[in-house]
């Protein structure tokens, strides 16, 4: 018969996992703590140019204002900033050009759309390598031409389990939205 009871380990015992989150932390709080002392960005971004490219506020005043909160930065850290603005709908079509160049801005701010965020995975990645919600839409469309029989198979591919799951659940989630008053 074995003992119910939990087993008592030393909590002062240090293992691998302990150590290097310990020595991690210490590394990145000694090295965070020198550039904050510093008041300064790292030596290696000094004489280098930052190109920004964002879309163009629907308020002018916020771009002016961005221009030269930019400009106030770059001169503080040694670094010419150069902002771009063109409008929001301009924005997918440019990243996917730079992606596709592997050139251009070095940060671009784009806040119009969670999926153009993709344009570089889809349209630039090869399909092997694409994860399946890519995939899926942009190997399995072309244009006009929609292939619907293998979109159905992948839609049915992902809706079946969570299907079978909620049918199988089904009594805990009506217990769970009336507050168990039904039985």
């Amino acid at each position: 018969m074995s003992d119910p009871r939990p087993v008592q380990t030393d909590p002062s015992t240090l293992n691998r996992r302990k150590f290097l989150t310990v020595a991690g932390t210490g590394v990145a709080g000694g090295s965070l703590l020198t550039m904050l002392e510093a008041r300064q960005a790292p030596a290696q971004i000094k004489g280098t140019t930052l190109r920004i490219l964002q879309w163009s506020h629907f308020i002018p005043a916020y771009d002016a204002w961005y221009d030269k909160f930019a400009k106030e930065w770059g001169d503080k850290n040694g670094v010419k900033v150069r902002v771009d603005h063109i409008p929001h709908l301009d924005i997918p079509a440019r990243m996917a050009a730079e992606f596709a160049a592997g050139a251009g801005h070095d940060i671009i701010y784009n806040g119009s759309s969670i999926l153009t965020r993709l344009y570089g995975l889809a349209f630039v990645a090869p399909g092997d390598q694409k994860p399946i919600t890519v995939g899926v839409p942009t190997e399995l469309i072309r244009g006009d031409v929609f292939f619907w029989g293998s979109l159905m198979a992948a839609a049915l591919m992902v809706g079946l389990p969570v299907a079978i799951l909620y049918n199988f659940f089904l009594d805990r989630f009506i217990q769970g939205i009336t507050g168990g008053v039904t039985k």
